[in-house]
């Protein structure tokens, strides 16, 4: 299900002795892969397409598409669509943002006249903010297939590895001038594409332009949307050896039941189904027709994968001397998308290329280092997520071009051209807190990772009070670095012994680290009760939201203050600025956007600052300061 609760849904459709069997189909395909053990049975070989409509969802056209295809398929009775079926099994997912969906459809019955109005500029075709492109926390799903952070991509991807698909397409919709774009997508191509993967890009452009012609439709090919960032709906599975690509017809959010168009003639709602439907057959028949190609290269895909991987680096290594919380969120990502690693099994000095001082040098690895191996089903995948600096032939890119994973977790890393040998799976230093004693001076925290934001929102939330170190210091020979947390009996004297005891309780929920100390007298650096240690005031968060403000910008600190501190916030509409009781927050946040305030309203905000709130702007929203 989705964060409002409506199911996610998929389809299978095949000919019903394939679907009598289609888990034996299924764990058949993944054998290829090497992901499931056991001898591949060519009885139950057949082209796998994965269907995917509607990612976002005011690009109505696409899920509205979806019943349309089902439907040709599920009814057919002609003798050639039957034997496709025979040959295929189709995976349809015919709403992958049923939310933003539900959002736009909503929207627009409650607007739309009873007899289609197709001028650009009527209601019907302007939609209010957020729209509905944006799933519950106003994330754009279609660059979330790698990194996973909604429970929609999260559950997706889950099924999606199960199948393995051949062929994945995801559905969309352009503006409404634009005529249809389908495969061959444009350059650059990342260069761990395969020469069969891009030459069936043609072969499937091929097939759609000859249902196109005949019905006289525009479409144009290898344009605008290219195969480089790998979170993408066609480039994600790519990299797990699909053909994966994107379909574009016009329509969009603005486009209602009906739009006129530059041309003078009328875009409906009929003809967007239409000509998705057809393109999604066209998949079908081309993916019978070359089924035993589609399943060979597929297999050589992940053959080569395991044995003899593309690109320059054999291993990515990471640090065991990194931040706890860090590796194991990367360790997170790496379990989600069914990336192997290890731990390293002996001290070793390699050549390799260290991602922090972005040189080629001699490398110390240690036993107990994570190790990545580009030997494993995931090779591809793995490689161009830790690539540190991907190759582009074309600079004109439609979106993202670096995501190297140590970067991104701030990691200490390496990528080696010699394969690293390591034994299966890494366990981090188990946390051991001395916390047995019913009284302690204070208790320490690190600051060094996402986890530990999350212990310091629980602490605030559970009345406790908490200080920052602006330094570095040591208390009975242990060392304590800047930006350490410190909660002090002395601070929390109001609590009592219950002080204790939450402290004792959050460390053992969270799993976190917590030190306890006897004394507020350091070796050296600060002392306790320094003014180098910061009290640090419980935030009061007001967010604001709503027209002028960024939808993206917006859905990220939602989805981060709620999701990843579980932390509370208030929000208010930009249009209601002068109702906020500014003098019940300490913190106002302001999403990327344009705040177009009244005097009255800026000077009511000065004022604020100058009483010690604080101001956070993203983005944008700083030229309005």
């Amino acid at each position: 299900t989705t964060y409002e609760g409506r199911p996610l849904l998929l389809a299978t459709i095949s000919a019903p002795e394939n679907l009598a069997s289609v888990d034996s189909i299924r764990i058949n395909n993944l054998r290829r892969t090497g992901l499931q053990e056991g001898p591949v049975n060519t009885a139950y070989d057949q082209a796998i397409i994965w269907l995917s409509f509607g990612v976002h969802g005011n690009e109505a056209g696409a899920t509205e598409s979806s019943m349309s295809t089902l439907y040709t398929l599920a009814a057919a009775k002609e003798e050639q669509l039957q034997d496709w079926l025979q040959k295929t099994v189709v995976l349809l997912d015919p709403a992958l943002n049923p939310d933003g969906y539900s959002r736009y459809t909503h929207w627009y019955r409650s607007v739309a006249p009873l007899h289609p109005v197709p001028e650009p500029r009527t209601l019907a075709h302007r939609e209010p903010w957020p729209g509905g492109r944006v799933n519950h926390y106003l994330f754009d799903l279609n660059r979330d297939w790698a990194w996973q952070t909604q429970q929609e991509t999260q559950q997706r991807l889950q099924v999606f590895q199960q199948w393995m698909p051949h062929i994945h397409v995801d559905y969309h919709e352009q503006f409404p001038n634009s005529p249809y774009y389908f495969a061959p997508a444009a350059s650059p191509y990342h260069e761990f594409i395969t020469d069969w993967q891009a030459d069936f890009q043609h072969t499937m452009g091929e097939s759609h332009a000859g249902y196109f012609d005949r019905e006289g439709w525009l479409y144009f090919t290898r344009e605008v949307f290219d195969l480089f960032y790998p979170s993408y709906g066609d480039t994600y599975p790519i990299f797990n050896g699909s053909i994966g690509m994107t379909h574009e017809q016009a329509g969009h959010g603005i486009a209602g039941r009906a739009f006129l168009m530059e041309n003078e003639d009328t875009l409906t709602l009929r003809d967007r189904i239409d000509h998705h439907t057809a393109t999604a057959i066209s998949t079908v028949e081309t993916a019978a027709k070359y089924r035993d190609k589609l399943i060979s290269n597929f297999s050589d895909y992940f053959d080569k994968a395991r044995n003899t991987p593309s690109g320059p680096y054999k291993s990515f290594v990471i640090s065991r001397d990194n931040p706890p919380g860090r590796i194991a969120a990367l360790i997170d990502l790496l379990e989600r998308n069914q990336i192997e690693y290890g731990s390293a099994s002996t001290k070793q000095r390699l050549n390799g290329f260290d991602y922090q001082s972005r040189n080629t040098e001699n490398i110390f690895i240690q036993e107990g280092d994570l190790v990545i191996s580009a030997y494993q089903p995931m090779s591809v995948l793995a490689q161009v997520l830790f690539d540190p600096s991907p190759a582009l032939e074309d600079s004109m890119t439609y979106d993202i071009t670096a995501w190297a994973l140590p970067y991104a977790y701030g990691l200490k890393a390496a990528a080696l051209e010699q394969r690293v040998s390591m034994q299966p799976g890494w366990e981090a230093t188990p946390v051991k807190n001395n916390l047995t004693d019913s009284r302690a001076y204070a208790y320490i925290a690190p600051w060094s990772s996402i986890q530990d934001a999350r212990f310091l929102s629980a602490a605030l939330q559970a009345g406790i009070k908490a200080r920052v170190a602006e330094g570095a210091f040591s208390i009975r020979g242990d060392r304590y670095e800047k930006g350490s947390l410190v909660f002090t009996e002395a601070d929390n004297r109001k609590m009592g012994a219950a002080f204790h005891q939450k402290m004792r309780e959050l460390a053992a929920e969270k799993k976190h680290p917590l030190q306890a100390v006897s004394t507020g007298f350091s070796d050296d650096g600060f002392d306790l009760g320094s003014g180098g240690m910061n009290y640090l005031e419980t935030p009061h968060i007001a967010v604001l939201t709503g027209d002028n403000t960024g939808v993206n910008s917006f859905g990220e600190i939602w989805y981060f203050l709620e999701r990843k501190l579980g932390y509370p916030a208030y929000y208010y509409q930009t249009k209601d600025f002068s109702q906020i009781p500014l003098q019940d927050y300490n913190t106002l946040i302001l999403p990327e956007g344009s705040y177009d305030f009244e005097t009255a309203e800026w000077e009511q905000l000065k004022q604020w600052i100058r009483a010690g709130g604080r101001l956070i702007a993203v983005g944008s929203a700083l030229r309005s300061l």
